[in-house]
């Protein structure tokens, strides 16, 4: 997962159920076998690709050219990733 991913799951956290809430699940967040990536501009130049000829939001374009570049499904259930399922592996919610 990238950090702007987590930065995601994290504001979408703070704005749904407050404070508290934010600090637990940032808390269970690290203990998930799950490794956080910064996005470098390695994974932002991939995001760009996709970005430029897909309907999809730039921060799920971060998710998919992470999980491209390192042959990884992306868990989703969002209907956006529909735009790049012949690119990437995707393992659906």
């Amino acid at each position: 997962m990238t950090s702007v991913n987590a930065g995601e799951v994290l504001y979408i956290t703070l704005r749904e159920c407050g404070e508290k809430t934010l600090a637990e699940v940032e808390r269970i967040l690290h203990t998930l076998p799950i490794t956080i990536v910064d996005a470098d501009m390695a994974i932002v130049r991939e995001a760009v690709r996709l970005k430029a000829f897909r309907k999809m939001s730039y921060a799920d374009c971060i998710a998919a050219a992470l999980g491209r570049m390192k042959g990884a499904a992306v868990v989703t259930g969002d209907p956006e990733f529909h735009a790049v399922e012949k690119l990437i592996k995707i393992k659906w919610l």
